[in-house]
């Protein structure tokens, strides 16, 4: 039972990655399952939202943990972050996608240890980003820079070659 729960929130993050429109049919469909099986673990789509930002959330918090945003210099972990964050792959896209499914916003406590805006603050006073950049300026464009990217992957290029176009832009925009 949980194992089908899991491959449908799994299903239904790739296809409201890219229409998140879908039907609960058309998810149905992508999980390989029918639609009465979908209604058993959730009765309406906003259930099936609701899992789905849940999954996504800890996704992320997943991704940060892995990216270790406390270890050396905040360049080469804004770097790191955004590596985790872009092999998420399609819960990107219920991120970036007009009429987003998700916010993640809502999700956690920017001024955590684990979060983007601790990482970017850190740096300015430390001095390894650049302090004629201000703090909101920098998290935006990190976040302008991974939709890009995201973009990118989905026209095709691989994953490596956007990691290190990002990398790199990261390392020329923001290092002191």
């Amino acid at each position: 039972r949980r194992r089908t729960r899991t491959a449908i929130v799994d299903r239904a993050i790739e296809v409201l990655a890219d229409r998140p429109d879908a039907s609960l049919s058309v998810v149905a469909e992508a999980a390989e399952v029918s639609r009465s099986t979908l209604h058993r673990h959730f009765p309406g789509r906003e259930h099936l939202i609701a899992a789905v930002d849940e999954a996504a959330r800890t996704r992320f918090a997943e991704a940060f943990d892995r990216a270790r945003p406390g270890d050396g210099d905040a360049v080469a972990a804004l770097i790191r972050i955004s590596h985790e964050l872009l092999a998420m792959g399609p819960v990107l896209g219920l991120v970036f996608n007009d009429n987003a499914v998700v916010d993640p916003d809502t999700w956690s406590d920017p001024s955590s240890p684990d979060g983007l805006s601790t990482v970017i603050r850190r740096g300015l006073d430390e001095s390894s980003l650049d302090r004629g950049l201000r703090a909101e300026w920098i998290e935006t464009t990190v976040w302008t820079l991974l939709f890009g990217a995201w973009l990118v992957l989905r026209e095709g290029a691989s994953t490596a070659d956007v990691a290190e176009q990002l990398s790199r832009t990261v390392e020329k925009a923001f290092r002191a």
